[in-house]
C-alpha cells in the first residue's frame, strides 16, 4: 500500500484537473436519494496509457449490480479509486453521498472490498479474510 493510501492525496490537483459535472444532468426515474454509489467522469491516466476514461454511472441500493467487463477495461482500476488504495485522475465518486476527494475516512466507514484473489495475507483462512475486511 503506498502513503497515499493512509494519508490521502493531492485533492486539489485532482479537482483542478477535474471537468465541471452539467448541473442539469438528467435523472433518472429512479429517486435519486437511492444512489448508493455515484460515480462521475471518473478517469485514470498512466503517462501514456488510459486505464480508465469519463465513467459515469449510479449504482442503486437495495438492488444486485454486475460490474463486468473484459480484460483491461477497467474494472480493478475502478474499485481501487473508490477503496482510496489510489487516486482518480479526474472526476469522483460519491458513496452514501460523501466524496472520495474530501470524505474519504467517511466513505471507508460504509464501502467494503472483498478482492477475488487474497492480497494481503497468503496464510489467513477465508474467515480471517472476511472479518478483516469487515472490520
Amino acid at each position: 500500500m503506498t502513503k497515499t493510501y493512509w494519508f490521502g492525496y493531492d485533492k486539489k490537483k485532482i479537482r483542478e484537473r477535474t471537468i465541471e459535472i452539467d448541473q442539469t444532468e438528467s435523472e433518472e426515474n429512479l429517486d435519486p436519494s437511492q444512489v448508493g454509489v455515484h460515480i462521475k467522469n471518473l478517469s485514470k491516466y498512466y503517462r501514456n496509457k488510459i486505464a480508465l476514461k469519463n465513467l459515469s454511472v449510479k449504482f442503486y441500493r437495495n438492488m444486485i449490480t454486475a460490474f463486468l467487463g473484459r480484460n483491461g477495461a477497467g474494472k480493478s482500476t475502478t474499485w481501487s479509486i473508490l477503496t482510496g488504495l489510489i487516486p482518480p485522475s479526474s472526476g469522483t465518486v460519491y458513496i452514501d453521498g460523501y466524496d472520495i476527494l474530501t470524505d474519504m475516512k467517511m466513505v471507508r466507514k460504509r464501502l467494503g472490498f472483498a478482492p477475488q484473489h487474497n492480497i494481503l495475507f497468503d496464510r489467513l483462512t477465508v474467515r480471517e479474510h472476511l472479518e478483516f475486511f469487515s472490520a
